[in-house]
This record gives C-alpha cells, structure tokens and sequence, in this order.
C-alpha cells in the first residue's frame, strides 16, 4: 500500500492526507487491525492511527524492539551505564517507547497490559526534556526525587517549571551542583533567579577546564566563583591558547578569586 502511494502517481490523491485518504485508512485499519479499533483517540487522523498501529503491531508481533532515539541523551553514557545496569527493562517495548517519548504508544500498551513503564524512564525523560512524557509517568504515579535535577542539568526550563508547579520543594542544591558541572547556563540562570540557588567553587572546574567562559562570568558575577585550584589551572594552562589564558586570569584576578592548593 505504501510503495502504491509513493509510486504510481494516479493514487496521489487517495494517498494524500485528505478526505479519500481517511477514508481509506480507515477501511484498511477495520481490516487488519480491528482489535485495536477501541484505542483510537477521537482526535487522531485515521491516517496518522493506522501507521502508529501497524508500527506497534509489528513490533508485538515479532517481539522485537524499535530504536533507541538517543536525542539529548549521551548515547555512550545511555548504554555503558542505564543498558548495563538495566538490561531486562530495556528489552520490554513500553520501556523504549517511553524512552523514545512515545506518549501513545506507552498509554496504548499500559492500557493493553496493565504494566507501566519502569522509573528509570522518568529521569531520562527529564533529562531530554520531554515534557509530554514526563507528565504522563507523573500522572500514573511513577516518581523521583531527582526528577528536577535530572531537568536542570540539561536546562529543560519547561520540565522544572512543571515539576516546581506540582511541588516546590525540589533537590535544589543537587541541581544547581548538576547545571554547573554540566555546564549549562540555562539551568543555571533559572535556578538563580527562581531561589537564588547557586553552585560551589568546586563546581565550576568543567567549565574552567573548557573554557566556558559565558558559566566563569555567571560564577563570578554571582560571587559563586570564588576560588579555583591550581590543579585546575595547570591543566588549562597546557591544553589552551594564549589569548584563552590570557582572559581567563584577567577575569580571575580582577574578580579577587583565590588561588588554593589541590
């Protein structure tokens, strides 16, 4: 049906997203896929429900897993430590479509199964700031107490402003100390601004390591930055340019930072 679609140019028309092309996605859908007429959303285009159907079908029927979307997640980090430590839990297809931020797809199988998606999806979630996944976890009662840190190191504002909204008493050191070392300023501007939450000095060596500099100027100019190790310096002194150098120390000294051993 596809390749007819993609194909033969006198079947555009049936094939477009238009009235004909309802009509016959819902035919084709009654056809093959009637047990699964109940789960069809009242808003969803029986076009768009056919192809998400017969994805999730395939997949059930042959037992096997679509892949993983690593979008926003450090794909090296995803399978070194979440695969290795949850190997069986990745292998149930609920579990990747919720890691994939299928919102459908995991509510049409809890539906089927009764079986919802393990807590370690919350967090990822978090992390890619899918917000439409977060909330349907949340809703179901699957919860973590380093959902919003998991939001704030990558900056996902919409995520920690929900997350605040369904209860202000959140991890609010650990986020800040997690923005820092991963560097992101958005995670960090919004903290700062929210409850003036701020990170140590000891958080800022990824950031003086990299040269980011827009997270040293942040850490200074909210007092945070107020020493930094030689060892650190040391380091960035040997894998650095001149000019990188040269501005770090001036941005530095001029701020009264502190030299300390270590």
């Amino acid at each position: 049906f596809v390749t007819l679609c993609s194909s033969h140019r006198q079947f555009s028309n049936l094939c477009s997203s238009k009235f004909h092309s309802e009509r016959i996605f819902h035919e084709r859908f009654e056809r093959y896929y009637a047990k699964y007429l109940n789960y069809k959303p009242a808003t969803m285009k029986w076009r768009d429900f056919y192809i998400r159907i017969a994805n999730l079908d395939y997949y059930l029927s042959n037992n096997l897993l679509p892949e993983f979307d690593h979008t926003g997640i450090d794909e090296i980090f995803f399978r070194d430590s979440i695969l290795a430590e949850l190997p069986d839990e990745f292998k149930k297809l609920i579990n990747v479509y919720a890691y994939n931020g299928k919102v459908f797809e995991v509510n049409l199988l809890y539906s089927m199964f009764n079986e919802l998606p393990h807590e370690e999806t919350l967090l990822l979630s978090a992390e890619k700031g899918n917000l439409e996944m977060v909330r349907w976890l949340m809703e179901h009662n699957i919860t973590s107490d380093f959902t919003f840190v998991h939001a704030a190191e990558e900056g996902h504002i919409n995520v920690m402003e929900y997350l605040v909204e369904l209860d202000p008493i959140q991890l609010y050191d650990d986020a800040v100390e997690s923005a820092a070392e991963r560097e992101n300023l958005q995670g960090l501007e919004w903290l700062y601004a929210y409850n003036q939450s701020l990170p140590s000095s000891e958080n800022y060596a990824n950031a003086i390591g990299d040269a980011n500099f827009p997270i040293i100027e942040f850490g200074l100019r909210t007092g945070s930055l107020t020493e930094v190790r030689y060892t650190i310096l040391n380091s960035f002194y040997i894998q650095r340019t001149l000019a990188e150098i040269n501005k770090l120390y001036e941005l530095l000294f001029s701020n009264g930072v502190k030299i300390i051993e270590g």
